[in-house]
């Protein structure tokens, strides 16, 4: 009889003192083995670093965003070995971007480390509330997109998700920002529609990721925008869909994928023929592919793969391991928070049980020693990566192998 393997956490590497599903924490090892960790447990994110596995932790940087609400988000280690956090706050208005609390500004921060995260300076301020994913395409280019929700009293006082009121500005056009300067500096890129009149909610509401392959010769640029609306009567966020858009990297010329679920939050590329995995929203989640050598009209025929109610959770965090396989999170779920797995290009998916955790974040660094993923969030797991001997013993959904 094969017995049921179960991933959970092998090393408790953080303090005591963390907490919060978003602010609890985020981890991201260096290609030295170093690892940093971003935290905004008491309303202030700081970037600490250790080097002997987590046994000992140092202060390395006190961010600016002083704000309720703020979260740390958007870990990256580029090609050159640069180390990129992110952090800022959910609460973000619109008509309050120019404000400030104490003399510091509370809109999303990026934040860079070149010497392994001893030291760091911000490279990035944005508009909207923090930044979140990161990528970097052949030429070395850096992407970071900015996320938002919006928690505002509208016309009828302060629900969520609903009531934003009536002012088409009250929620921003969230941006892709990009570098061409080895990440030292950014400037804006690419916008996401805004409403296009009083009453309509027609825009994005908030992207949720930005992806490119670095070996993506045509230097693709995908965007996954979450809660994309057509014209509501009611002004509520309910039964609308996502939007996928790819774009150039040298125009951003939009290419618009159409509706996706009830929102796009990830991508992982590198299938046959070009084909690039779309993580979905919650309600239905799942998975969609897409080919950007297929017409855009087919591309929603491509359901690869609908969880529907078995895990109702969101599918964030794709990456591919040195051995092939997939892995994502799935989290925010009613259900069953884990890791998922593909052994196939997302053809069949197994899923690894981490207990009952809801982690935000799945970080990876495929050039780091340890061949570890972190799960990061309210509580923080180190995962060892399974290989795919390993992950021979699973069948899908949990169902022990016998």
């Amino acid at each position: 009889m094969r017995r049921w393997i179960d991933w959970r956490s092998e090393v408790a590497i953080l303090p005591t003192f963390i907490s919060g599903a978003n602010r609890g924490g985020l981890v991201q090892e260096t290609n030295s083995g170093a690892l940093i960790f971003a935290t905004a447990h008491d309303g202030v994110p700081r970037l600490h670093r250790s080097n002997d596995g987590g046994a000992t932790w140092s202060l390395r940087q006190t961010m600016d965003v002083a704000r309720t609400g703020v979260v740390v988000k958007g870990a990256f280690v580029d090609s050159r070995g640069h180390i990129y956090m992110g952090a800022g706050t959910t609460d973000c208005l619109w008509s309050n971007y120019a404000s400030n609390e104490s003399g510091r500004i509370w809109r999303g921060e990026l934040w860079k480390s070149s010497d392994d995260g001893v030291t760091w300076r911000k490279v990035c301020t944005g508009e909207a509330g923090t930044f979140w994913h990161l990528g970097e395409d052949a030429d070395g280019r850096i992407y970071v997109n900015e996320y938002s929700i919006l928690k505002t009293a509208g016309a009828n006082g302060p629900t969520w998700p609903g009531d934003y009121g009536s002012i088409p500005d009250e929620y921003p056009a969230v941006n892709i920002w990009r570098s061409t300067a080895d990440g030292e500096t950014f400037s804006k890129w690419y916008s996401a529609p805004k409403p296009t009149g009083a009453g309509l909610r027609d825009g994005t509401r908030h992207i949720h990721a930005v992806y490119v392959d670095p070996a993506d010769p045509a230097k693709r640029v995908y965007v996954a925008a979450g809660d994309y609306s057509g014209t509501d009567a009611n002004l509520r966020w309910s039964g609308i869909a996502g939007k996928v858009v790819q774009l150039n990297a040298a125009a951003a010329i939009a290419l618009d994928y159409g509706q996706f679920g009830n929102g796009s939050t990830s991508f992982i590329g590198g299938g046959p023929g070009g084909t690039v995995l779309v993580g979905k929203d919650n309600n239905p989640s799942g998975l969609d592919a897409i080919n950007p050598l297929v017409a855009t009209s087919c591309q929603q025929c491509d359901l690869r793969q609908q969880f529907g109610t078995k895990f109702d959770g969101y599918v964030f965090d794709l990456f591919r391991s040195a051995e092939g396989v997939i892995f994502g999170n799935v989290t925010l779920s009613g259900r069953y928070p884990s890791i998922l797995f593909s052994l196939n290009d997302g053809r069949t998916w197994g899923a690894l049980d981490y207990g009952t955790a809801q982690g935000n974040t799945l970080t990876h660094n495929p050039n780091a020693p340890s061949g570890r993923m972190f799960m990061s969030g309210g509580s923080i797991q180190s995962i060892k990566v399974p290989s795919r001997v390993e992950l021979g013993w699973k069948r899908p959904f949990y169902s022990p192998m016998v």
